[in-house]
């Protein structure tokens, strides 16, 4: 479950769960069952252009480790995210970009973490009044574990039809 509100003109919150998971291990034929772990988002909006083209945030978000240990879905561990973003639209192109780092926990060594610093790039280009074509590449860098394993980034492309009335 997921709920996103504005609190003001300027931050949003959002927070998301999972209420309720049920599942069989493959392998054990094991049953397991539990609530999952929960994370809260805040976002702020820092400056904005007088037009409103243009826009920088800060995002901060935390994962509470809400599962008990052991259920085979779930780090029980806390993990925090903190990032900028922005973003500038020039009439029918709009680009996003943000920039973080994330504090996760490691769940297989006691009493350490991970510090992953976290990168997205966001473009979309309305074509006409039902058709965008939109793209993404995101990735993340890992400080604690090799060059060759802790990398990670990735990319999208997409055509999107949209046949009824547009929200923005």
């Amino acid at each position: 479950v997921a709920l996103r509100w504005g609190v003001g003109p300027s931050v949003e919150v959002w927070t998301s769960g999972t209420l309720y998971r049920r599942f069989t291990v493959d392998a054990t034929d094991r049953k397991n069952s539990g609530i999952g772990d929960f994370s809260i988002w805040t976002k702020f909006r820092v400056w904005q252009s007088k037009d409103g083209s243009a826009a920088l945030g800060f995002r901060f978000g935390v994962k509470l480790p809400t599962t008990p240990a052991g259920k085979d879905f779930s780090t029980n561990q806390s993990d925090v995210y903190l990032l900028l973003q922005g973003s500038r639209a020039w009439d029918r192109f709009t680009l996003w970009a943000n920039l973080g780092m994330g504090i996760l926990d490691n769940p297989y060594k006691r009493q350490s973490n991970d510090d992953v610093y976290l990168w997205g790039l966001a473009a979309s280009f309305r074509i006409s009044d039902r058709w965008l074509l939109a793209g993404e590449w995101v990735g993340y860098r890992s400080s604690g574990v090799p060059v060759l394993l802790g990398n990670s980034a990735n990319g999208r492309l997409a055509l999107v039809y949209s046949p009824g009335r547009r929200w923005s």
